[in-house]
């Protein structure tokens, strides 16, 4: 993945505080951080959005139990942390970029009830049991456009690694 320009790196202690924002519900055995970019460093600006991109990757447990990536969805619509509220959400639906398929979801959350922001997050599944979470979270259209241009810099190999 291409960082965005001049953007800021989280680090794993900061990328810790967002694993319960839709992974960590997942019935899994272990969720790891995969990157964080932020358009300001963690906390220097109160009060206003910072555009960021998290990933994660997990291994799941019962993967027999969903047919589709939508299903993550449907199964963990209420995976948030306390300081989130859900204000509205798509539909899932299917989404493909640079020729691999993730499942998108749009959702507009409350934060810590002040202010609204918006998130894109996508999911891929790999037969092998892995789940790949990335959200993109802004809340103006040029930090989405940012985040949408750093999505279709992720690539992804053949290569089997153990978790």
């Amino acid at each position: 993945m291409k960082k965005p320009a001049e953007w800021y790196t989280m680090t794993l202690k900061e990328l810790h505080l967002f694993i319960p924002n839709g992974t960590a519900a997942f019935k899994s055995h272990r969720v790891i951080p995969l990157f964080g970019f932020s358009a300001y460093r963690m906390g220097s600006r109160p009060g206003r959005t910072n555009a960021n991109i998290i990933g994660f990757v997990e291994r799941i447990a019962k993967r027999t139990t969903f047919h589709n990536d939508c299903d993550f969805f449907k199964d963990n619509e209420n995976a948030f942390p306390k300081m989130f509220t859900l204000e509205n959400m798509s539909e899932c639906y299917p989404y493909e970029i640079n020729g691999v398929k993730y499942a998108r979801k749009d959702l507009k959350v409350k934060f810590l009830n002040v202010s609204t922001l918006e998130q894109i997050r996508f999911f891929r599944s790999t037969e092998n049991g892995y789940l790949f979470a990335f959200t993109l979270t802004f809340g103006e259209s040029d930090d989405m456009n940012q985040l949408m241009h750093a999505m279709y810099t992720i690539q992804f190999s053949n290569k089997s690694y153990i978790l």
